[in-house]
């Protein structure tokens, strides 16, 4: 991998020069990665991802070759990354199922445009919480500038409206698609 988080002019650029064989040799693939829109908002209770370790891969262990895949680290993501599965091979977690293209390539390798099969990829499944973006940030900043932690439970049936946890990291700036050298050395400076 060259490049990565590539914008749209330079994505078309990429493009253009592939389909004219400029780029001998050189793609697109798409990669994945998380958005958290609300950055530091009820960080510790979502989680973050990361890219798996080889070793731990599947693929690895299978195949003795790895595809990069993220995995929840912390929080709900790493809670509901793989939930186990039923008998069937419908994703039972955030996590979706990989898919895949079989083409034939030429005697040096490069791709001829014919695709020989393909799987489409299955999508992960979405959690639904009970907190309240409200509550949570009332809960934060209660909390804020002290080394606390603070629940809030619905008392009528025991639905949890916040989780807050301080000091916090911010999801947005520095953990998608990896958490930046830049990013990390902040945290350890004053979390």
């Amino acid at each position: 991998m060259v490049f990565r988080q590539l914008s749209t002019p330079e994505i078309a650029r990429a493009l253009e020069l592939e389909r004219g064989h400029a780029l001998k040799g050189v793609g697109l693939e798409p990669d994945q990665s998380r958005i958290y829109p609300c950055g530091k908002l009820a960080a510790h209770l979502i989680g973050y991802t990361r890219r798996e370790e080889p070793r731990a891969a599947e693929d690895f262990r299978e195949f003795s070759y790895y595809v990069s895949d993220l995995v929840g680290v912390e929080g709900i993501e790493r809670a509901f990354d793989r939930i186990p599965d039923s008998s069937d091979d419908t994703p039972q977690g955030l996590r979706g199922l990989p898919g895949y293209s079989l083409v034939e390539v030429n005697h040096l390798g490069f791709i001829k445009n014919r695709v020989i099969s393909k799987i489409e990829p299955l999508h992960g499944n979405s959690v639904v919480l009970t907190v309240d973006s409200r509550a949570q940030r009332i809960a934060e900043q209660v909390i804020a500038g002290k080394r606390a932690a603070l629940v809030v439970l619905d008392a009528s049936n025991g639905d949890v409206l916040a989780a807050a946890s301080s000091p916090s990291y911010n999801l947005s700036e520095g953990f998608t698609p990896f958490i930046s050298g830049d990013y990390y050395k902040k945290l350890l400076k004053d979390p």
